[in-house]
């Protein structure tokens, strides 16, 4: 038979699930459950170690200030002694 005849012809592969070109842990293959958690906890976490790092460097300045304060007001009573 030529190519062109119709006569039976063979199914397609079948890809399975695993050898798509997807990945197991993709985020489409989670359940609705964990993608909501997944998309809250992940920003809050990521939040809160960000503010946690501003609140460190904050409280560095404000006790840099102190000493700084506590310098200028020592240096006033050097110089008027």
């Amino acid at each position: 038979m030529s190519e062109g005849s119709s006569g039976p012809r063979a199914a397609p592969p079948q890809a399975s699930n695993a050898s798509a070109g997807r990945s197991k842990y993709a985020l489409a293959n989670w359940r609705v459950r964990w993608r909501v958690v997944a998309m809250v906890a992940l920003p809050s976490m990521a939040a809160a170690f960000l503010g946690g790092f501003s609140i460190y460097g904050d409280a560095s300045g404000w006790l840099a200030n102190g000493r700084v304060q506590n310098l200028a007001q020592l240096d006033v009573s050097v110089v008027r002694a």
